[in-house]
């Protein structure tokens, strides 16, 4: 069905994207060093975590987006992301006021979540309703 589908592709995802982040931060130092010639050292931290991060939440949100596509909801696409814009705008602005490159990264991240989240339960919104349709016929 439809709803393993799509549990399946956001697992193989996933596991890229977390694969991904761990390779860039056991070879952090050297892409430092090929990258900006060892320049800018203080952000390969929790900056550098957090944008090795942030695949993970395209690649969720670009599943489900498909997945809304899939059964003719764009609409739901457009609430999800008027959401995540409201997050960005409402905590994303001071966190990157107040702590610069992290407090940045971080507003992205809750941008990302407030569309990971919307989009997931308009899915299952989705998916609950046309099971009871299909039980219904």
């Amino acid at each position: 069905t439809m709803n393993r589908t799509i549990v399946q592709y956001l697992a193989i995802f996933s596991l890229g994207c977390l694969l991904y982040l761990l390779l860039l931060w056991v070879f952090r130092d050297y892409a430092f060093q090929i990258f900006y010639g060892g320049r800018y050292s203080e952000y390969r931290g929790l900056p550098f975590l957090l944008a090795g991060l942030l695949p993970v939440g395209t690649c969720v949100s670009s599943v489900l987006g498909n997945a809304l596509r899939a059964i003719e909801r764009p609409d739901r696409m457009f609430q999800a992301y008027i959401a995540s814009a409201m997050m960005a705008a409402i905590a994303g602005v001071p966190l990157a006021a107040k702590f610069g490159v992290s407090g940045a990264l971080a507003g992205i991240h809750l941008s990302s979540f407030a569309l990971v989240g919307m989009l997931w339960w308009f899915w299952r919104s989705a998916a609950s309703q046309a099971q009871s349709k299909g039980a219904a016929a």
